[in-house]
């Protein structure tokens, strides 16, 4: 008879066995921007391997997709991946970066669009030179959003743009 521990202990060494990049989940890179429903073949990530105390870039560069519309990546950030077999390439696990922080490039009007300059980092942090068109549809009060002034932007999947839901006060 075997205990549960046993059980345990065998689900995981079994788990350590998968081999990653095969049926495993992975952890990479971007080395470029990955915008939601990227299906690009071009690399933009690296590959990423657990030193013991850190998480190591290897250099090995593969091209990673999101089919689905559920991801949006900027260069420096870490996304986990998995290996589609069906679709010959990797796809990104989840959903992550489709909620960020700006500011807004120019005026944004009642049921109009701009640019919003996507801001990374603590503290307000700062500028990461990555740019989406971000739209004005609802719960605005009918206010502009003024040039300059710190919005979140959600990227919506069913509409596939991105919208303003909420602003820094006039």
């Amino acid at each position: 008879m075997t205990s549960d521990r046993d059980d345990r202990r065998d689900h995981q060494e079994n788990i350590a066995e998968q081999p990653v990049g095969e049926a495993g989940i992975i952890w990479v890179r971007l080395t470029a921007t990955m915008l939601p429903g990227n299906t690009s073949q071009s690399d933009n990530a690296e590959y990423l391997v657990w030193s013991g105390t850190d998480w190591v870039v290897t250099g090995e560069a593969l091209a990673l997709m999101d089919p689905k519309y559920l991801n949006f990546g900027i260069t420096g950030e870490d996304f986990q991946a998995i290996w589609v077999p069906e679709a010959d390439r990797y796809e990104c696990v989840g959903s992550q970066g489709l909620r960020r922080h700006g500011k807004a490039d120019a005026e944004i009007t009642v049921d109009g669009s701009a640019l919003v300059s996507i801001w990374t980092g603590a503290d307000g942090g700062s500028d990461s030179t990555e740019n989406v068109t971000a739209h004005l549809r609802w719960m605005h009060g009918n206010s502009v959003v003024s040039l300059g002034k710190e919005v979140v932007v959600q990227y919506y999947t069913d509409a596939q743009q991105w919208h303003v839901d909420g602003a820094e006060c006039e």
